[in-house]
């Protein structure tokens, strides 16, 4: 059984739960996740609940191959006007912000996101485990080598699943050490 705290909110669940992604760039890698209005981002948030979603998951910077990194400023102004407009119409769901940066995750926390998906797993902004420990919010870290301009390079590895376990016990001790 799968027990998410954040902020307050618990989501359990005994069962694979469904995850619907809003990109609100024009630049993501999967063109049908693209909204760039908010009554849009609502819309589509609607009709992803109604197929089964538990959590929508919001960001505003593509990290596809070639993309263009944004300012912290032009990614809070894409995402947490969406987050608020998506909160106040579906007031229970589970939003959660896909950014690598802690000032856009705090921004979005304070908008009602109450999870943050980092690709970075905190590699690229360490403040961002500092930030999910005191705020208490849902956290969502993944594997990821390089730095934002190589992600994309893949290494040759000899042995993925102790890279793997490698970087995740890691990951897990910092993650501990903000409690």
């Amino acid at each position: 059984m799968l027990t998410l705290n954040s902020q307050g909110k618990t989501l359990h669940s005994s069962k694979p739960l469904i995850m619907g992604i809003l990109n609100v760039t024009p630049d993501s890698f999967y063109q049908k996740s693209r909204v760039m209005a908010v009554s849009e981002a609502t819309d589509i948030a609607g009709k992803m609940l109604l197929d089964g979603a538990s959590i929508l998951d919001i960001g505003g910077q593509s990290t596809r191959p070639g993309a263009a990194m944004i300012s912290e400023s032009e990614e809070i102004e894409r995402v947490c006007n969406a987050i608020e407009a998506i909160c106040k119409a579906f007031p229970a769901i589970k939003v959660s912000i896909d950014t690598f940066q802690s000032k856009v995750a705090k921004a979005a926390l304070n908008a009602g996101a109450s999870i943050v998906n980092d690709i970075s797993c905190g590699s690229f902004d360490p403040s961002i485990l500092e930030l999910v420990a005191q705020q208490k919010s849902g956290y969502i870290g993944m594997h990821i080598t390089g730095n934002k301009e190589s992600m994309h390079v893949i290494p040759e590895r000899l042995d993925i699943m102790k890279e793997m376990i490698d970087f995740f016990t890691q990951k897990k001790q910092s993650l501990a050490d903000f409690g």
